[in-house]
């Protein structure tokens, strides 16, 4: 397969989002790296791959925020809320570019 065909996703999971007044920092947890195929992505692919590094119970809320290629924190965040999303994200990362995503899990 075409290495294209691939999006490179970093997770940044297990920490919180923080705001000091000015800007929004992601604060603890882990990080890790997964390859998904890009015709396959989806909000439960990506869930998917971040069971891989995190364990998850069914019951666990995910929520998936992405940072557009350049942006800050505090202004490029976009929540990933539908499979339609995770294809904009996909159109807008570029090869040799790698798909930042901010995790928040919820135990419930």
């Amino acid at each position: 397969m075409d290495p294209q065909d691939f999006l490179s996703v970093r997770f940044q999971f297990g920490g919180s989002f923080d705001f000091d007044g000015n800007v929004v920092h992601y604060v603890g947890g882990g990080v890790e790296m997964s390859h998904i195929e890009r015709d396959k992505l989806s909000l439960s692919e990506l869930r998917g791959f971040l069971a891989d590094h995190v364990a998850l119970t069914e019951e666990d809320k995910v929520e998936f925020h992405w940072l557009f290629p350049g942006g800050e924190l505090s202004s490029g965040l976009r929540r990933l809320e539908d499979d339609k999303s995770c294809l904009y994200m996909s159109d807008c990362i570029t090869e040799g570019v790698v798909a930042e995503i901010y995790v928040e899990i919820f135990q419930v």
